[in-house]
């Protein structure tokens, strides 16, 4: 069921004309500056949905600037920070829909440095580790869609030690849970894609890497797509996934 995206822009339109009066009225205040940021970004959010890429993208860059400079003003404030991680993120994205790869990714390591500073600063915090460890994976998706799996396989190992250590200290957290399961399908679709280089005849992928159960099915007791490359290599088995 969709919402009403129309009318959530109109209103999030409104309140942006309001937070753009009061930080004029206080261009020195912070608390206004982030209000402003914040719902540029909204809107962003909005026009993102509305698959308005281009539309999102000057919005996102408009709250990018806004945080840079608060940040600046303000090195020490780790909530400051966040946001424009965040924001590079949020820009990164766009850019990568919208066909720069290279650009989306400029953008995500500069929000990987800045999620790696804040995780390191309090490494038992289970929100920054999380932000770490899917920073990590931006890099990474960027990485493997520009061929270079044996980079991407960097990203997604980190980020699935994270999320391991994560599911370890929560185990009564679904979602803590979900993150390893995640992780290891980033890992798979690396170590398979390296395996394409090599042995381009050996496996046809879909788009977004192997069905759970088409790899279980094939090989019980393979519940990942590691285990399931691993079986293909140990049996020397020739597959091509339905379809393709």
């Amino acid at each position: 069921m969709h919402g009403d995206e129309s009318g959530a822009l109109a209103e999030f339109q409104a309140a942006l004309k309001i937070d753009q009066a009061r930080s004029a009225h206080d261009p020195m205040n912070a608390d206004m500056q982030r209000d402003l940021a914040a719902s540029r970004g909204r809107i962003g959010d909005i026009l993102l949905k509305q698959r308005d890429r281009a539309g999102a993208l000057a919005p996102y860059r408009d709250a990018l600037a806004l945080n840079k400079s608060l940040a600046a003003r303000d090195a020490t404030n780790d909530d400051l920070q966040r946001d424009l991680s965040v924001n590079h993120n949020q820009v990164g994205n766009v850019l990568l829909a919208n066909g720069d790869p290279v650009g989306a990714l400029a953008e995500f390591r500069q929000g990987l440095t800045i999620a790696e500073r804040l995780a390191s600063k309090d490494a038992r915090n289970a929100a920054r580790q999380h932000d770490l460890a899917k920073s990590r994976e931006l890099v990474g998706d960027v990485l493997l869609e520009q061929g270079d799996a044996a980079a991407a396989l960097v990203d997604y190992r980190q980020a699935l030690v994270i999320d391991e250590a994560l599911a370890a200290k929560a185990p009564a957290d679904i979602d803590a849970q979900a993150g390893p399961a995640y992780s290891n399908e980033k890992v798979g679709d690396a170590l398979l894609a390296q395996q394409e280089a090599t042995s381009p005849s050996l496996l046809k992928l879909e788009s977004g890497g192997l069905k759970r159960d088409f790899y279980a099915a094939c090989f019980p007791g393979a519940t990942t797509a590691t285990a399931f490359l691993r079986s293909l290599t140990r049996k020397h088995v020739n597959a091509s996934v339905p379809g393709t």
